[in-house]
């Protein structure tokens, strides 16, 4: 391990921000040198791993390594550090940007009820826009987390075409944070909405735009399983050409306030 100083910076860092942060790195990451033998990986190995001290002397060891040891098990979530599609040259986004849009949203507090009008008049008249094409789907999606801790994250979507719900569900989350459960409502309106046949826009509407850019994102964030599955979703929809056999398929992600209702 050259330069102890930087993988001791890393090591802090990786506690500050969460105990599990160690299942982000990469198989072969120095950090996990120094782990037990179930989360080496292929790091090499290091004399002083967690595995050759005695149990006497675990239990006297305080510190970083220890704390990650100790909690690591409690991290059921499973990161794909170097997974085919955050490639470079082969992600989503490298491929298909233009093929997908974010219409962001943020409430002028200065004059928030006029602000908040115009986007309801704004989102209205894209519905009636998209109730008029019959190769349209449009979703919104919502997602609840419990004040009580003992309680599980909700989430539910519903797909309309042309005026007409076509699909709807309702999920449970599990004990997760508010941008996950998020992410997961997208990740299940997308993936739904994309196998549906004679289908070449899919515009999707959420409060949590920040969510909406992560699920086309495929690189190592919590949650990542979720956007991996809308990579993967999207990536065979847009090869697919479409219905049209013209115009190329499109997703467009909207962001809705949470105080409009449209």
């Amino acid at each position: 391990m050259g330069g102890p100083q930087a993988p001791r910076y890393q090591l802090r860092v990786s506690v500050w921000r969460h105990k599990g942060t160690v299942a982000t790195l990469s198989d072969t990451h120095p950090i996990r040198s120094l782990l037990s033998a179930d989360y080496v990986k292929q790091a090499e190995v290091h004399h002083c791993l967690v595995s050759n001290m005695a149990p006497a002397l675990q239990d006297k060891v305080h510190g970083t390594i220890m704390e990650i040891e100790n909690h690591h098990h409690e991290l059921t979530e499973v990161f794909e550090p170097c997974t085919p599609e955050n490639h470079l040259g082969f992600r989503l986004m490298d491929r298909f940007a233009a093929q997908v849009s974010f219409n962001d949203f943020k409430i002028n507090m200065e004059n928030k009820a006029l602000s908040v009008t115009n986007r309801k008049i704004e989102l209205d008249a894209l519905i009636d826009e998209l109730k008029d094409d019959e190769h349209a789907v449009y979703c919104g999606t919502d997602a609840s987390l419990p004040a009580n801790i003992r309680h599980q994250a909700a989430l539910a979507y519903l797909i309309y075409r042309q005026g007409d719900v076509v699909h709807r569900a309702r999920y449970i989350a599990g004990r997760v944070t508010t941008p996950d459960v998020e992410l997961y409502a997208i990740r299940a309106a997308i993936g739904k909405a994309a196998s549906l046949h004679d289908v070449n826009n899919i515009t999707l509407f959420t409060d949590s735009i920040a969510s909406a850019r992560r699920a086309v994102n495929p690189s190592v964030h919590s949650g990542q399983g979720h956007s991996l599955a809308v990579c993967c979703a999207l990536e065979q929809w847009f090869a697919s050409g479409g219905c049209s056999g013209e115009a190329p398929p499109l997703l467009c992600l909207h962001s809705s306030d949470c105080n409009i209702r449209f």
